[in-house]
């Protein structure tokens, strides 16, 4: 999605970021990621999204590290192309 503007997205793909955000802004305050905190922050944003979307994306994330996730996100070997093998 990064290569699309916002603009071009969808409700639904902008109300999708919406709480991706949040989650993650939830996290890194420390706060648990739970539905209604999630809906506060995209309604807070001026954001909108169907009732069940914040709680999906907490019930997704429920248990999980997130840390470790975003960690990885960005590493090598997080599902993304990979190198040449070493000789």
């Amino acid at each position: 999605m990064a290569a699309v503007a916002g603009n071009m997205l969808s409700g639904a793909e902008r109300g999708e970021l919406a709480c991706i955000y949040a989650a993650m802004i939830l996290h890194d305050g420390g706060a648990g990621i739970e539905a209604e905190a999630i809906a506060a922050m995209v309604k807070a944003a001026g954001g909108s999204v169907d009732a069940h979307v914040p709680l999906l994306f907490a019930r997704a994330l429920r248990g999980k590290d997130v840390g470790k996730m975003l960690e990885t996100l960005g590493s090598p070997g997080a599902g993304g192309a990979g190198g040449a093998a070493a000789p």
